[in-house]
């Protein structure tokens, strides 16, 4: 493959198609062609003809951008950086060698086989014994202790949410009466000044005795004083803005007391629904919506071997008392997809097969 004809130049031709980089033949002229001679230095064991100089020895000023004719009218023209007629190579003429160093790589590869013996899963059936609380007990009894948390949890939340209520439109109704009675009570005293500021300018311009010089000063004290309850108007609003504030922050804090009072009702019916329940059964009875509910390995085990005992008892304990439990569906799916590879049957059945 043709690389750089530089001395000590390692870029080869397969580069120009990664890269934006071209390799250029050398000149037809003479003179032109001696200089590219003398710029490859010593290295003369090439021939002219198929010989190819990197782009990266030129200078940018030796480089022009032209546009292609194109062959046909479907194919575009293309825009290629060309070299100029009579340019030198000038740029890293002087290159050092490169060391070809092979690094030795040892490949330690350790084969680590070991096997996992493959568990097997044994579904106990259910044996009843005396003195111990049937299923159905022991339903009926977490059903009355969930109604009884429930009914007591309800009766707290309503209280709770009741005087957060309470607490929160007494504290607005009041900020409301302080700003409206501070604003009544300024435009009257506004309005009161005003009008006897007015009948005693009317007054004092009547009377032909007093002097330009005291009305002068009686505008200017009723300028500086309307100044004053202007600024006290600000202030007033100001204080409005800040009211309204305080009123946001509370109703925000009270928003965040209605959501941890719903987390604790729902922590303390987790809690009581646990001893019971799995987590499965746990989130398909505290949801409000009819949700799909991805049961574990022990629930649908469970759920086999309740079947297996009486199918109308585990048809009448989903669909007439709903309590949670998985659809035949899914039992059939996971009973089809559930493997077990052969273990010591396998060999007992061809010990007894040979004999």
């Amino acid at each position: 493959m043709p690389s750089c004809c530089i001395k000590n130049c390692d870029s080869r031709t397969y580069q120009s198609d990664s890269k934006e980089i071209n390799f250029f033949t050398f000149p037809k002229e003479a003179t032109i062609r001696q200089q590219w001679l003398n710029a490859c230095g010593e290295n003369e064991n090439f021939k002219v003809e198929s010989a190819r100089i990197y782009s990266k020895h030129f200078d940018s000023n030796s480089f022009v951008m032209k546009w292609t004719k194109p062959r046909s009218k479907e194919t575009p023209a293309k825009e290629l950086r060309r070299l100029k007629p009579g340019s030198v190579p000038s740029k890293m003429l002087i290159l050092e060698r490169k060391e070809n160093t092979k690094e030795k790589r040892k490949d330690m590869s350790q084969n680590e086989s070991s096997f996992e013996q493959n568990k097997k899963i044994k579904v106990n059936h259910i044996s009843t014994r005396t003195g111990i609380p049937t299923y159905t007990k022991l339903i009926q009894f977490a059903k009355e202790k969930q109604n009884e948390i429930e009914q007591s949890m309800k009766a707290e939340t309503v209280e709770s949410i009741q005087d957060v209520n309470n607490m929160e439109n007494e504290a607005i109704e009041s900020l409301e009466k302080d700003n409206l009675q501070c604003t009544r009570e300024c435009i009257k005293n506004i309005t009161e000044q005003n009008d006897t500021m007015k009948l005693d300018m009317n007054k004092e311009i009547t009377n032909e005795d007093i002097p330009r010089e005291t009305l002068l000063i009686h505008i200017r004290t009723s300028e500086k004083e309307k100044q004053q309850l202007f600024t006290a108007n600000q202030n007033l609003e100001l204080k409005n803005q800040e009211l309204n504030m305080q009123i946001t922050q509370l109703r925000d804090e009270i928003t965040k007391i209605r959501k941890g009072i719903q987390k604790e009702v729902k922590s303390k019916a987790t809690d009581v629904l646990r001893k019971v329940f799995t987590p499965g059964q746990i989130s398909a009875l505290m949801s409000s919506t009819s949700n799909r509910v991805k049961w574990s390995s022990e629930d649908i085990m469970s759920a086999i071997s309740l079947r297996s005992l009486s199918p109308k008892a585990y048809k009448y304990l989903r669909n007439v008392k709903k309590i949670p439990l998985p659809c035949p569906t899914t039992l059939y799916n996971w009973v089809a997809k559930f493997n077990v590879l052969p273990g010591t049957l396998k060999d007992v059945i061809n010990i007894m097969s040979s004999i």
